[in-house]
């Protein structure tokens, strides 16, 4: 495995604040990326199937249930192949790098920009 350096100082938060938000009022959605936005049912567009935009395409849908929070399960870098012979990693427990988005949730595999997949606005 490779390591990428990346210079976040560019990030545009466009405004970005905390939302003030009152935690008795949360309804919070814990969730899979690829699992939740993978599956032909799920509505996503073909090219952000199980991706983090595929994500974003769905927060119409999770506001119309009532959802104000989303915890997404690891999201950080792991290795697939970290799994008894014949299995692959699916849950993605067993990081590699906890501050690098996983990869293969990316629009694209250049790890240089897998952070501007993770966080594109």
């Amino acid at each position: 495995m490779k390591s990428v350096v990346t210079d976040s100082s560019t990030f545009d938060w466009q405004g970005d604040r905390p939302l003030k938000h009152p935690f008795r009022n949360t309804v919070i959605y814990e969730m899979h990326v690829a699992g939740f936005t993978r599956h032909p049912n799920s509505g996503v567009t073909e090219p952000n199937k199980g991706t983090y935009l595929g994500i974003i395409e769905k927060i119409p849908y999770l506001k119309y249930l009532g959802i104000t929070a989303v915890e997404l399960l690891p999201v950080f870098q792991f290795d697939t192949q970290g799994a008894p012979f014949g299995l692959t990693n699916y849950w993605g427990y067993g990081p590699v790098s906890f501050f690098a988005p996983h990869l293969g949730y990316c629009t694209s595999n250049d790890p240089s920009s897998a952070w501007m997949s993770f966080a594109p606005w």
